[in-house]
């Protein structure tokens, strides 16, 4: 097991490169909150994990507050008419799980969670039928939303309020996951780049520049040169806005989000501390839902990307996700976020099943 170096400074915390061959049950690539939750669950699940971390734990985490939230980038109005109700409810249960899950690990790691409401508003009368229209989606997928009979004390013609959402700092909590994986025997390595993944024929082959990790099943959670073969096309990125905004003290704490565009969201600070206001690269899928399972190419190779704006939230179900996929136990959303899925039209004419019911009773659950 290796041990974080002497600085008990976040700021400072890092781990060895790979410097010498290994042999694990997982290989998992990328430190992210994806990478380092999927890497931990396996880890308590009984498997020998190592996790490869091309630069530092943290540095590709945002400054400042995730905004953990079941209003996504894709409405659910959207989703909806693409895959079906039973997919759209899927997704608003996989995100509340998730947001579950990261409080639990926050809590247990010792790292700031608070919970607030979000606040989901039209800005003038020419946006509130959407606001409505949303409003009733997110009714149907079962979030704890109320429409707001007073007006939010800004400038809005209507809003709505989602209960239990929350706000996480992100930097600190990978490298506090970080910590406690270590502690319970996984082995990360930062600065660890790798070039070259084989699984021709098992185990598979993780080639870095200095050593090679010989594994069963390997979890990729970022797209680098070394592991892109396995990502499939379509995907985009784009530079998300964080946007920053002087409130009035008399506004309720929680998360804003603009039903026009729900990325330029913000919060109040006044308990958890300044808004990010810097832009940030997001991958999104051209669907508007996360690729999460085994790559369309092979049968020991996993991926998670496309988590878009959500990508606290969608990372952790990415996680939960491949926990089980890994292990070859059944889950509900395998489908629905297959990255070899068919088109969305083809996928609606699927059966409404209860979709709290299949993952009440099956293995999304666990945690």
């Amino acid at each position: 097991m290796n041990t974080a170096a002497s600085s008990t400074e976040a700021e400072s915390f890092s781990f060895p490169p790979l410097r010498h061959n290994l042999e694990a049950t997982v290989v998992v690539v990328g430190a992210g909150v994806a990478g380092l939750t999927a890497a931990l669950k396996l880890l308590r699940a009984g498997r020998s994990v190592v996790l490869l971390e091309p630069g530092r734990v943290g540095d590709r985490e945002r400054e400042g507050t995730a905004h953990l939230t079941e209003l996504l980038d894709t409405h659910y109005q959207l989703i909806e008419s693409r895959f079906g109700f039973r997919e759209a409810s899927l997704t608003a249960t996989s995100v509340r799980l998730a947001i579950d899950c990261i409080e639990r690990l926050a809590r247990e790691v010792d790292c700031r969670f608070e919970r607030v409401p979000a606040f989901l508003f039209a800005e003038n009368e020419t946006h509130r039928r959407e606001l409505q229209d949303e409003y009733d989606a997110l009714k149907r997928v079962g979030a704890r939303v109320s429409w707001l009979k007073q007006p939010l004390p800004i400038p809005v013609a209507a809003a709505a309020r989602v209960d239990d959402q929350a706000l996480l700092e992100p930097r600190a909590y990978v490298q506090a996951l970080a910590r406690r994986f270590v502690a319970e025997g996984g082995q990360l390595f930062e600065g660890t780049e790798v070039r070259n993944v084989d699984e021709e024929s098992p185990p598979c082959v993780v080639q870095t520049e200095h050593a090679t990790v010989l594994c069963r099943d390997v979890v990729i959670t970022i797209d680098r040169p070394g592991t892109r073969a396995f990502f499939p096309a379509g995907l985009q990125e784009e530079t998300s806005p964080v946007i920053a905004a002087p409130f009035a003290s008399e506004l309720p704490n929680g998360l804003y989000v603009d039903i026009r565009d729900p990325r330029a969201s913000t919060h109040t600070a006044e308990r958890f501390g300044a808004v990010d206001t810097s832009a940030r690269r997001i991958v999104t899928s051209a669907d508007g839902l996360p690729l999460i399972g085994r790559s369309s190419a092979t049968s020991h190779v996993f991926i998670a990307t496309g988590f878009g704006n959500a990508d606290v939230t969608f990372a952790t179900v990415g996680a939960m996700l491949l926990n089980d996929s890994v292990r070859g136990v059944s889950n509900s959303l395998a489908e629905l976020f297959d990255p070899a899925r068919s088109q969305p039209r083809q996928r609606a004419q699927r059966r409404n099943r209860s979709p709290v019911r299949e993952m009440s009773n099956g293995s999304y659950v666990r945690h």
